[in-house]
């Protein structure tokens, strides 16, 4: 049912700036901190009001609520609707020029809605304000807002000092976490509000990424922190992985700095979220187990044709609380299938492996696994070679080298462990540049020694670490805007080692960017050899093969990807787009009504096929979708503008009026009206 307004604050004629709005089911306790912290932190220069919905609490926090009565609006729910439909409720009733979605685990800090509003003032274009969060735990930053690369959601600077200079500049990013986000409410009316379709757990993520798409600024306020407890909204973030999937297929393409083409990475998701619930990648923030023998537990992986004893026998000796396994380099079989078996078995915080050549030392261990244990940011330490210039502290690394590795478990599980398709020991070297991608730290620990030279084992090594080196530098490149070099780079990452699917994908992506859309096709067509069951591998071999102009093929290429996965809608939507831009309306609209029948709810779907109905001369169904559309999301303005011309078009000009009153009860001052109402020449 629909909340029910049990309080509220009168402002007298001057509407407050910012409208908080805090959603909570139970937890009382952790509602009640974040309230009384509000009210102690939040200053006196921002007009302020707050409300609460109770979404659905079983336990005290009615009486909370009631105990604070006048001091708040509050609107109670007999069930738990859910984050979007519950903060879109307060978002109905807010009076503010701002509305601040906070979740009740969060405790704002002094300062806190002074410096989101004051960032937010400093630009019109800016539609969204995230804030630092920091671990309340660890007293670590968390993140600094977020990055959409490979597929998952990065944080920027996870798990840092406070004083780390990343984590205090302002900066654009692509999106910050619904726990505490500040929007212009004219922008969150635009949107439609917070889309009701996304699960708990990335509701603010996707509004964030709609909001980039229609050319709003999203914002990171490092001067705004707010602490966060990870332990109280356990029970919201349920189905977040398979959310987070969702969005990943759906966004990645528009905001991936790296154009990494989604779902063809092969990484395996985490058997568990993630502890930092807005994305499936590296938290490197928790912290260590430790044992009473000293060390923790770990596995030893000794790597060789034939291991050698002695090493075994150091192995055994090590005081490691784990099993070891010893390895051998086969021609039948790939090192990196063989790690990942060994991976998935092993227990304990820590891996160890060691090489051929390289003499293994328990103290060097126990030194490495130390400085895991320092520094929670560092995920994968080295030792330096006998004979190397050597210092004292860490040196850091893009891509981990040498005999002897000492990964954290935690890590090696984020990036989804080995990629099977190495056969060499440069899958240690892949496993380490993924986890750099994800966050973590690969450093080189200078003051520990490793006596002998890593041998490797088989013939292919240099190739497959050349095709490693050579996407770092790559990467490297780009990231300086050098194109020309990045290319050439990927391209010899390609050459090194054909079936790298990460080179393959971002070697092409890059190129359909350059405008170089045939010679992305032809290193689509090697991804579609190496996995013709990929559904993601036809679909941007369609879009390669239809922007080089190659209609025909493009069109059997997405026919095919839909063929392999017929209920995925981006794919549709594909289709529909070709078949328009070819001049085949009816073909293009039955695309997307199918589109429409698998995701009713998908705005962008709905809005298109009404607009390409009406244009193919089927105003009636066209409009009557949107309208269908507007009855449930009655406060989105481009939907409604969109309808307007259409309404206008046909001649309908009363009913374009009542779409312009409609949104000036809402927004007096709206422009979109306005222009509506010129149109008629109202």
């Amino acid at each position: 049912m629909s909340g029910k307004v049990v309080a509220q604050t009168s402002f007298g004629e001057t509407p407050p700036r910012v409208s908080i709005a805090i959603s909570a089911c139970n937890e009382a306790e952790s509602t009640e901190e974040c309230l009384l912290a509000l009210v102690e932190n939040s200053g006196v220069d921002t007009d302020y009001e707050v409300i609460v919905v109770n979404n659905g609490s079983s336990d005290w926090t009615h009486y909370l609520l009631h105990a604070f009565e006048g001091d708040l609006r509050v609107l109670h729910n007999e069930e738990n609707l859910g984050f979007a439909r519950a903060n879109n409720q307060a978002a109905d009733i807010a009076l503010g020029e701002y509305l601040l979605f906070l979740d009740n685990d969060v405790i704002p800090q002094p300062g806190w809605l002074d410096a989101m509003v004051r960032l937010a003032d400093s630009d019109p274009s800016i539609g969204i304000v995230g804030a630092e969060v920091v671990c309340a735990e660890m007293d670590l930053v968390r993140h600094a807002g977020f990055e959409f690369v490979n597929g998952s959601f990065e944080p920027v600077s996870s798990a840092v000092i406070a004083d780390d200079l990343d984590v205090n500049t302002a900066r654009d990013c692509d999106m910050v976490p619904g726990s505490c986000m500040l929007v212009r409410r004219e922008f969150f009316a635009a949107m439609g509000g917070f889309e009701v379709r996304e699960q708990d757990g990335v509701e603010g993520v996707d509004l964030c990424l709609r909001a980039r798409t229609r050319g709003w600024r999203v914002a990171y306020c490092p001067a705004s922190v707010v602490e966060y407890h990870k332990e109280s909204s356990r029970g919201r973030y349920e189905r977040v992985k398979e959310n987070l999937q969702r969005l990943a297929e759906r966004w990645q393409e528009c905001f991936d700095t790296r154009e990494c083409l989604p779902g063809e990475v092969e990484v395996e998701p985490c058997a568990e979220p993630a502890s930092v619930e807005f994305f499936q990648a590296l938290d490197i923030s928790l912290p260590s187990r430790s044992t009473d023998a000293g060390f923790a537990d770990g596995t030893i992986v000794v790597l060789g044709s034939v291991a050698d004893e002695v090493v075994k026998a150091a192995a055994e000796g090590s005081g490691i609380d784990g099993p070891r396994y010893d390895v051998q380099l086969r021609a039948d079989l790939a090192l990196g299938e063989q790690l990942e078996a060994v991976r998935q078995d092993a227990r304990g915080e820590f891996m160890v492996i060691i090489a051929q050549g390289v003499g293994f030392n328990s103290a060097v261990v126990h030194q490495l696994i130390d400085c895991l244990r320092r520094e929670p940011k560092i995920a994968l330490a080295v030792p330096s070679a006998a004979g190397a210039v050597r210092g004292s502290g860490i040196e850091e690394l893009e891509i981990p080298d040498g005999g002897l590795l000492v990964f954290r478990q935690q890590a090696l599980q984020a990036v989804g462990g080995f990629d099977s398709r190495f056969r060499s020991e440069a899958v240690l070297s892949e496993a380490g540049r993924k986890i750099g991608r994800q966050g973590g730290q690969i450093v080189r620990v200078l003051e520990c020694v490793v006596e002998g030279e890593f041998c490797p084992g088989s013939g292919i090594y240099e190739d497959e670490f050349e095709s490693v080196r050579s996407l770092v530098e790559g990467d490297r490149m780009r990231a300086m805007g050098d194109n020309d070099v990045a290319l050439d780079a990927y391209r010899n990452s390609v050459a090194a080692k054909g079936d790298f699917v990460e080179s393959i994908v971002v070697l092409a992506a890059m190129l359909m960017e350059v405008g170089k859309p045939l010679e992305a096709a032809k290193q689509l067509e090697q991804l579609v050899k190496l996995d013709q069951a990929s559904f993601q591998a036809h679909k941007y071999l369609g879009l390669a093969r239809y922007q080089a102009g190659q209609v025909e093929a493009g069109r059997a290429s997405l026919q095919r990807a839909h063929m392999l996965n017929p209920s995925y809608v981006e794919i549709l939507v594909n289709l529909a787009v070709l078949e328009w831009e070819q001049g085949r309306q009816q073909d293009a609209i039955d695309y997307l009504e199918r589109a429409v029948a698998l995701e009713p709810d998908n705005r962008d779907v709905i809005v298109n096929t009404g607009i390409m109905q009406a244009q193919a001369g089927n105003e009636a169904a066209g409009i009557a979708l949107l309208q269908d559309y507007l009855d449930h999301n009655p406060r989105d303005i481009e939907v409604i503008s969109a309808l307007a011309d259409l309404l206008i078009a046909k001649g309908d000009l009363a009913a374009a009026g009542e779409l312009a009153a409609r949104l000036l009860a809402f927004d007096p001052q709206c422009r979109v009206a306005r222009t509506i109402l010129e149109k008629i020449g109202e």
